[in-house]
């Protein structure tokens, strides 16, 4: 195979991840060799979610996902997460387009679906407290019927380092805490990276339960992008 001429990569960074699958966006060759030195530009367990995503980038066949990306309800929908008081609605849309999208490329398809229209129900109660946002809506959908089983679909369980219900969820919170892209096609790098990012730190003992915890970790991870 054909080694990948790689951009000469930078001594620092200021968003590492999302500056190192933009270096590499355009490389159609990338071998397990040259995906190693991005991946040492950054620490583990980071360093996972980005030879995952940018697997996932020679495999990607988008086709018309980013038609059906509406910005101006991700933007509203980032605002919410980050505080805004509008944007509930968005919010919702916006979840179950990060569901559809990263169900449609797991490995195996994941047996649950998303509610829109019961996730923006529990969006709507949320109390005006913007600095815990990102943790009240991840619970907030979580504890609602939101999501659930398909009818008459196979119960299988998750494979280790797989999707969860509650990793899709975060990877959806996650991609919408970050600073929006300057396209569509990086937006959905980005919801591949925010979602490789979540599986690779998995959530530690009482973090569902704990608000500022649960924030923190969101916060975290989008920091990360």
């Amino acid at each position: 195979m054909k080694q990948a001429n790689l951009p000469p990569i930078p001594r620092s960074l200021k968003a590492p991840l999302r500056d190192a699958l933009r270096a590499l966006s355009g490389v159609a060759d990338l071998s397990e060799e040259a995906l190693e030195p991005v991946a040492r530009m950054v620490p583990e367990p980071f360093r996972h979610a980005v030879r995952d995503t940018l697997h996932a980038m020679k495999q990607a066949t988008v086709g018309d996902v980013v038609s059906r990306l509406d910005r101006d309800q991700l933007a509203a929908a980032s605002g919410f997460v980050n505080g805004a008081a509008e944007g509930a609605d968005a919010c919702a849309r916006m979840m179950g387009f990060a569901w559809d999208y990263l169900s449609a490329r797991a490995a195996a398809r994941p047996h649950w679906m998303f509610s829109e229209a019961v996730a923006v129900a529990a969006l709507r109660k949320l109390p005006s407290d913007a600095g815990t946002r990102p943790a009240l809506a991840c619970r907030a959908v979580l504890t609602s019927a939101a999501i659930g089983e398909l009818p008459a679909a196979p119960v299988v369980q998750a494979a280790p380092g797989g999707h969860t219900p509650e990793s899709l969820l975060t990877a959806a919170i996650v991609w919408l805490l970050t600073a929006r892209a300057d396209s569509a096609e990086e937006e959905l790098r980005l919801l591949d990276m925010a979602a490789a990012l979540c599986r690779s730190i998995p959530a530690e003992p009482g973090d569902p339960a704990d608000t500022d915890k649960l924030n923190a970790r969101l916060r975290m991870l989008a920091q990360h992008l």
